[in-house]
């Protein structure tokens, strides 16, 4: 039996054969498809041309921040050996505070960026076109376009500002509509067009709807009579996500605190605006930040010197109550040095007992401050026990002198130290310099991005 060829023999090659590309063939199919290629080329460029005609520009302003790592004023004043342990907020905190609900909720409030008014327009085209409207006067309808055009849209040179509004809950969202009239007049109807006020640029609107406030002011409106204007109140938690979304704030890798802020958007006076303000916003709550713990000690200092001064009257009428009872109540050499030595620790200690005081206002009892505090006050009651076991041996009478004495040394001096730190606080509170410096201010820009 024969074995079978597994597969044909090959096919000797012909040196005639040429399998390379023809590009005489290929030719003839670009040739023979030439209008499709023609077409789909045209209609691509008039795609992209298209669209950057009617896709607004995007601006882009920025501005440079620097975090300083210096030290809080009040802090140095009153709680030294707290300084010891605190440690400086990191830049990525104050970019995270930077674009919080805190600082940017101010700046939509301020700036009133939870109101979008813009004039009605044919969709799409129309702002396109007053984009590029320029020169004085309102732009009319290109010819192109006349047959779409309806006489309450509008073409460029129109402009309306509203400062404020209010509306009633539902209505939040809602679009409210503007219709332009002569002299500055204007009404103010619903989404179905029913009519709710009317009145005049500059002055404030106020009605009911539903049992609910309607209230609106609009600074200015520029537009010919007829126009009609599109005015909505947004969420104020959607105006904050938006401003969040533009602001990037981007720490330096080569320099240590500097914060770069870019804010985007499609018209450069308003995004210079916006971003200003947060500058503005940012800084005055680092300020206030800072210097809300020299008020604090302030308010707690405000409640003790009025306790602390009476307790200076009660021990110096005992003082005096004392001497005219015994006659002059002399101490000797001995008993005075005891009395200075006394003096000393018990002031010492007022000093360490009120510190505590003013750090359990920020601290648990078992942080190390607290605890480096009570260490040191057991030092001092240690010292102060001996010195005590010293004046038992005193006599009577030169015991009660002491006493009396030291008990009115200590309470005026532990009263003078607080008078002056209080001065001290007012001068730091009012002087409070945030860790924010602003370097670069955001600048108008002239060409999109």
């Amino acid at each position: 039996m024969t074995d079978r060829p597994t597969s044909p023999p090959a096919a000797p090659h012909d040196p005639d054969i040429d399998d390379g590309i023809d590009l005489r063939e290929l030719i003839g199919i670009v040739l023979a498809g030439w209008p499709y290629i023609v077409v789909a080329t045209v209609l691509g460029i008039a795609a992209a041309v298209g669209y950057l005609f009617i896709t607004a520009p995007t601006y882009v302003t920025d501005a440079l921040v620097q975090v300083e790592n210096n030290q809080n004023s009040a802090r140095i004043a009153f709680a030294q050996t707290a300084d010891s342990v605190l440690s400086e907020v990191p830049v990525a905190a104050e970019i995270e505070i930077l674009r919080s609900r805190l600082v940017l909720g101010k700046v939509v409030d301020k700036l009133g960026l939870d109101i979008a008014a813009i004039p009605l327009r044919l969709p799409y085209l129309g702002a396109a076109f007053a984009r590029r409207h320029a020169g004085e006067g309102f732009a009319t309808a290109p010819p192109l376009l006349a047959l779409f055009n309806r006489s309450e849209y509008s073409w460029g040179g129109e402009r309306i500002t509203v400062t404020s509004l209010q509306v009633p809950a539902a209505m939040v969202g809602a679009p409210l509509f503007i219709l332009a009239q002569a002299d500055g007049q204007f009404s103010i109807v619903d989404a179905d067009y029913q009519p709710l006020i009317s009145g005049t640029v500059g002055q404030r609107l106020t009605t009911q709807v539903n049992g609910e406030t309607l209230s609106i002011f609009v600074q200015e409106l520029v537009a010919a009579p007829g126009k009609v204007f599109m005015v909505r109140k947004v969420r104020r938690e959607s105006a904050i996500g938006r401003v969040q979304s533009n602001l990037v704030a981007t720490a330096s890798r080569s320099a240590e605190g500097i914060v770069t802020l870019r804010y985007q958007g499609g018209d450069p006076q308003q995004i210079t605006r916006v971003l200003t303000e947060i500058l503005n916003v940012y800084q005055s709550q680092n300020i206030d930040r800072r210097s809300a713990e020299a008020e604090q000690t302030l308010d707690f200092l405000s409640q003790q010197l009025p306790e602390l001064r009476k307790e200076v009257e009660t021990a110096e009428a005992r003082l005096n109550q004392f001497k005219v009872a015994q006659g002059t109540a002399d101490l000797t050499q001995e008993t005075a040095a005891v009395l200075t030595r006394s003096v000393e620790l018990e002031q010492a200690k007022a000093a360490l007992v009120q510190e505590r005081t003013e750090a359990l206002q920020r601290f648990t009892v078992n942080h190390p401050v607290i605890e480096s505090l009570d260490s040191q006050i057991a030092q001092l009651n240690a010292q102060i026990g001996r010195i005590t076991e010293r004046v038992r041996k005193l006599p009577d009478i030169e015991q009660k002198a002491l006493q009396l004495s030291r008990d009115l040394e200590v309470s005026t001096a532990l009263y003078i130290s607080l008078l002056n730190r209080t001065q001290e606080l007012e001068v730091v509170k009012s002087g409070t310099i945030g860790s924010i410096r602003i370097i670069d201010l955001p600048v108008k820009p002239v060409w999109p991005s």
